[in-house]
């Protein structure tokens, strides 16, 4: 299987979480609403990424924009969570990813909680704590799509997630032969 195959399979079994909103490229390229989301999630959490390369997000973000959470392509994952850096996982290169959540109860009885994040990259052991509940969903849910990727994913790549023109509906089509008409028209192509 290939990496872009697994991410979208492991997004998919994962869809109903109350705590994070979860999208496929296909998802978030079909409304307004989502490309924003898209653009979003390129640009802050994927540091500058292309946004045809994304091919999943989870959004922790409190006004669910796509700023904050996970973003993936075939060959990389980014993690990020409000005024905090980018946590960036080579996906050629990762073992052994973990997640855990610690409780300290201090004298008065009340809990804090943390959320650890650790992977090894390069031979190098690589971890991240946060006292965001988010924060730590988005680590839950990152550690859980990728546990099993490198026994599986045999294949690791990024390509462009554009949808096709088929895809776009009928209205769509039947617009860009318009323009195609239009310009060959306007070319001397096509006489009438």
């Amino acid at each position: 299987m290939n990496s872009e195959s697994y991410i979208k399979q492991a997004l998919e079994q994962l869809r109903n979480n109350n705590n994070a909103r979860i999208y496929t490229s296909q998802e978030l390229q079909n409304n307004d609403k989502n490309k924003k989301r898209l653009l979003n999630s390129a640009k802050v959490i994927g540091q500058g990424i292309e946004a045809g390369n994304v091919i999943g997000l989870i959004d922790i973000s409190l006004f669910h924009d796509g700023k904050e959470g996970t973003v993936f392509t075939g060959t990389d994952a980014y993690v990020r969570e409000s005024f905090a850096e980018v946590i960036h996982i080579n996906l050629e290169n990762f073992d052994d990813i973990g997640y855990n959540q610690t409780v300290v109860v201090n004298e008065k009885g009340k809990e804090k909680k943390s959320y650890h994040l650790s992977f090894t990259e390069d031979g190098v052991l690589k971890e991240y704590t946060s006292g965001a509940d988010s924060t730590g969903m988005a680590y839950k849910l990152t550690a859980k799509i990728l546990s099993d990727f490198n026994s599986v994913v045999k294949d690791i790549k990024s390509t462009e997630q554009d949808i096709t023109l088929g895809e776009l509906g009928e209205d769509a089509v039947l617009a860009y032969l318009k323009v195609v008409y239009r310009y060959l028209k306007a070319d001397g192509k096509i006489e009438h």
